[in-house]
C-alpha cells in the first residue's frame, strides 16, 4: 500500500480508530494519547490486519537504517503500550497476536475509511457528547450508594425484633 492512501485513512476495530493523517487514536471519540513509534507500529499492524508482520518488517518500516537503538527493547516496548492503551492482554490478546520472537499479527476485524468522511463524524462528535455516554459514568456512583443501602435496610429490619 502506498503511503498517500494509507495516510488518508481511518482505521476503526472494536471501539478505537486510528488517523493515519493526524496521527490520533480515539477510543468512542476521546483522544488517547499513543504517539511516535507504538503509534506507527500500530498503524502498520493495522493496514496488514490479519496477516503475520515480521519484527524485521516493523524495524525496516518503523526505525530507519542510521537510528541506533536497542530494537528488540523498543519493539517490544512498543507493543507494550499499544496493548495497555487498547486493554489488551497478550495471554489472551483481543487485538495483538505475538507469534515469540518471529512476528505480530493484528487479529480484530478492521475496517477502514477515507479521512475526509471521518473528520466530519468527529466534528459533529466534538460538538456535544450524547447524554447516555457522561450519565452512565455520573451515574454509576449513585446507583451503587442506593444498592448498598438497600442491603442495609434490609438486614437492619431483618435483625428488628416483631
Amino acid at each position: 500500500m502506498d503511503a498517500s492512501r494509507a495516510s488518508a485513512k481511518v482505521f476503526r476495530f472494536g471501539s478505537f480508530e486510528a488517523s493515519v493523517h493526524s496521527g490520533e487514536l480515539r477510543c468512542e471519540g476521546m483522544r488517547i494519547h499513543l504517539q511516535g513509534q507504538p503509534f506507527l507500529v500500530l498503524v502498520l499492524l493495522l493496514e496488514r490486519a490479519g496477516e503475520l508482520v515480521t519484527r524485521e518488517e516493523l524495524r525496516d518500516r518503523v526505525w530507519p537504517e542510521n537510528t541506533f537503538v536497542e530494537f528488540d527493547y523498543a519493539l517490544n516496548t512498543a507493543i507494550k503500550k499499544i496493548r495497555s492503551v487498547l486493554g489488551d492482554d497478550a495471554n489472551k490478546p483481543r487485538y495483538v497476536e505475538t507469534v515469540p520472537r518471529r512476528c505480530y499479527r493484528f487479529i480484530a476485524p478492521v475496517t477502514h475509511t477515507l479521512e475526509n468522511s471521518c473528520r466530519e463524524e468527529v466534528a459533529a462528535g466534538e460538538r456535544g457528547v450524547p447524554a447516555h455516554t457522561m450519565g452512565g459514568r455520573r451515574e454509576r456512583p449513585l446507583l451503587i450508594g442506593m444498592i448498598i443501602t438497600a442491603f442495609v435496610l434490609g438486614y437492619l429490619v431483618r435483625r428488628a425484633p416483631l
